[in-house]
């Protein structure tokens, strides 16, 4: 084969080969990019704790103490009845 030819060749190869290693970043970018969570965890935490309180269980408070419940201070807290 002549030089040139292989030359040509060999600079198709490492063209082809560049745009592979960026598209394999791209793609790496994009995949953490989407696995990452967009709110953080104690975030998540606040939202379930304020969610758990919503339909289902009851809560009683009994008593003059030092237990919060929702802001007064109680001696008894009773809460996942029905």
């Amino acid at each position: 084969m002549p030089r040139k030819l292989i030359s040509y060749i060999m600079k198709q190869r490492t063209k082809i080969l560049l745009v592979l290693v960026v598209l394999s970043g791209a793609c790496l970018i994009g995949i953490r990019k989407q696995s990452q969570s967009p709110v953080s965890e104690l975030a998540l935490a606040n939202m379930e704790a304020l969610a758990g309180g919503e339909g289902g269980s009851w809560v009683y408070c009994f008593g003059s103490g030092i237990v919060d419940c929702y802001g007064d201070k109680v001696e008894l807290k009773v809460t996942g009845l029905r």
